[in-house]
């Protein structure tokens, strides 16, 4: 979705940066539905609860690095998943 939409990223990189409430609320929401979105792949492993916060934090992590260095055009867009997928692959022995 970030790269049919990369201006939506940029304005996430100031809504992460801003201490108004209502830009701390939307990123909120958004980090939610993001960490929402990696937990729901791991519904149906063996992990347990901490594990897979640890797993989905990491996975933020490198989500969010990586589109960052995307946006800054230093790397292209198939680079992220290439990223998401080495983690995964790393974090959950794949």
């Amino acid at each position: 979705a970030f790269e049919r939409q990369p201006r939506v990223y940029a304005v996430l990189i100031q809504v992460q940066g801003s201490a108004d409430p209502h830009a701390r609320e939307a990123y909120r929401e958004f980090a939610q539905r993001q960490s929402g979105a990696f937990a729901s792949v791991l519904d149906s492993s063996r992990l347990s609860e901490d594990k897979r916060r640890d797993v989905i934090a990491v996975m933020n992590a490198v989500l969010d690095q990586n589109l960052r260095t995307w946006q800054l055009g230093l790397q292209p867009a198939d680079a992220v998943a290439t990223a998401i997928d080495r983690a995964a692959d790393l974090l959950l022995g794949c």
